[in-house]
């Protein structure tokens, strides 16, 4: 029994890790920020693969002016 309860968590662990990822990537495809392809897409990347720590890594090298209201 102890053993199905450990499979659960993990299997919820896991989805919600990349519900989490999907969602920090989407933040950042759907950001009004006004931004070229390449650097959309490369934040875009890092969100999916860090989730929120690439989400914000990036986001804080972004240029101040060019970001909108997030």
């Amino acid at each position: 029994m102890d053993g199905i309860m450990f499979d659960i968590a993990i299997i919820v662990g896991i989805t919600t890790l990349t519900v989490l990822h999907l969602f920090f990537g989407w933040k950042a495809f759907s950001s009004r920020s006004i931004i070229s392809v390449g650097s959309r897409s490369r934040w875009i990347t890092l969100s999916l693969l860090l989730g929120p720590v690439g989400y914000y890594f990036y986001l804080g090298i972004i240029p101040c002016d060019l970001v909108a209201d997030e």
